[in-house]
C-alpha cells in the first residue's frame, strides 16, 4: 500500500495506491469542503447505502490520531459521481464555487500525483492512457449506472421546480383576477349604482 497526502485547494487529502487502484479519504474530502461533523455523517453514509458508490469503497487499516483504525475510503474513479450527489444548497457562495472545483478537478489532480501528467486523448481513441483503471466494461457500467442515476435525480428536481412555478403562477392569476372584480364591485357600488344579475355576471367574466 503506497499511501499519499496530496494538497488541493490548500487541503490536505489522503489518499492511498493498493492493487493498482486509488482510493480517497471519504473524510477528507468532507473536511475540504467545508462540512460539519453532521453532514459528514450523513456523506459517510451515503458513500456506504449508495447502491452505486458502495461498489467502490473500502475501508482501510490506516495510522490515525486515535491509533490504527479501519478509514473508509472511495475508488477515485468513483469520487466524481459521489461529489455529483452532494447538494449544493446548504453551501454558502464561496463553498458552492469549491464543490464545483472539486467535482470538475479534484479527480485529475489526485491521478495525475501518482500516474504524472497525462495526455490528452482525442475522440475515438483508447483512452486507457488517461483512465487506465477503466478497461474492464463491469468498471465502466457503473460510472454509466452512476451518471443514469443522478440524470433521473436532476430530471426530478427539474419537474418539481417547474411544477412549482406553474403552481404559483395560477395561484397568482386566481388572486389577481379575484381583486380586479372587488375592484370592479367596489367601483360599482361607490358611484350608487345598483347591481343586476347582468352587471354581477360581467364581473365575473360571463
Amino acid at each position: 500500500m503506497l499511501k499519499k497526502e496530496i494538497v488541493f485547494h490548500e487541503d490536505k487529502i489522503l489518499t492511498i495506491k493498493e492493487n493498482g487502484k486509488i482510493y480517497v479519504s471519504v473524510k477528507h474530502i468532507c473536511n475540504g469542503l467545508g462540512m460539519t461533523e453532521s453532514q459528514c455523517k450523513n456523506q459517510r453514509d451515503k458513500v456506504n447505502n449508495d447502491y452505486t458508490l458502495k461498489g467502490g469503497r473500502i475501508f482501510a487499516p490506516l495510522e490515525t490520531n486515535g491509533g490504527i483504525q479501519q478509514v473508509l475510503m472511495l475508488e477515485l474513479d468513483y469520487l466524481p459521481i459521489w461529489l455529483a450527489k452532494i447538494n449544493p444548497s446548504r453551501f454558502n457562495e464561496e463553498l458552492k464555487q469549491k464543490l464545483l472545483d472539486y467535482q470538475l478537478h479534484c479527480k485529475d489532480i489526485l491521478a495525475d500525483e501518482f500516474f504524472g501528467k497525462r495526455e490528452m486523448v482525442l475522440p475515438g481513441k483508447d483512452d486507457t492512457k488517461v483512465n487506465p483503471h477503466l478497461n474492464d466494461i463491469d468498471d465502466r457500467s457503473l460510472i454509466i449506472r452512476g451518471i443514469e442515476a443522478e440524470l433521473t435525480r436532476l430530471y426530478d428536481e427539474l419537474v418539481y421546480h417547474y411544477n412549482w412555478i406553474r403552481n404559483r403562477s395560477e395561484t397568482k392569476r386566481d388572486e389577481y383576477i379575484g381583486n380586479i372584480r372587488k375592484a370592479k364591485q367596489k367601483h360599482f357600488i361607490d358611484n350608487g349604482k345598483e347591481l343586476t344579475t347582468k352587471d354581477i355576471d360581467k364581473l365575473n367574466g360571463r
